[in-house]
């Protein structure tokens, strides 16, 4: 899986503007792209692959295990380069799904403050 990490940035690069866009619509409620099933697959060079993933994003940081998705960690890498998005993640917690059908869903919600201990 190693060897995939890195083929799908170029694709997401064209979708993160419109990702960025969802992101922010996502705290009112669930957001939905569609996306070509036909790019994922000409980015792999295989047809026959598992493009699903969930990405669990706390305060810009991943929580869920995403080492099996070369998919998911190209996407998490270019939002973490994107500087807009890791201002807009600092105290959010953010929840994308992608679907056998090439559908990526966002849900977003802002974090509470965490109170700080009455000594």
């Amino acid at each position: 899986m190693n060897n995939e990490i890195g083929r799908y940035q170029q694709l997401w690069k064209k979708y993160v503007p419109a990702i960025k866009i969802l992101l922010k619509k996502s705290l009112n409620e669930e957001q939905r792209l569609s996306l070509s099933k036909r790019e994922f697959e000409v980015a792999a060079n295989k047809v026959k692959y598992n493009y699903q993933f969930t990405l669990e994003i706390e305060k810009g940081k991943v929580q869920n295990d995403i080492r099996d998705s070369a998919v998911a960690i190209d996407l998490m890498q270019l939002l973490n380069e994107n500087g807009d998005v890791q201002r807009w993640l600092v105290d959010k917690s953010v929840k994308m799904n992608m679907s056998k059908g090439f559908e990526l869903s966002l849900n977003a919600s802002i974090l509470e403050p965490v109170a700080a201990d009455p000594e």
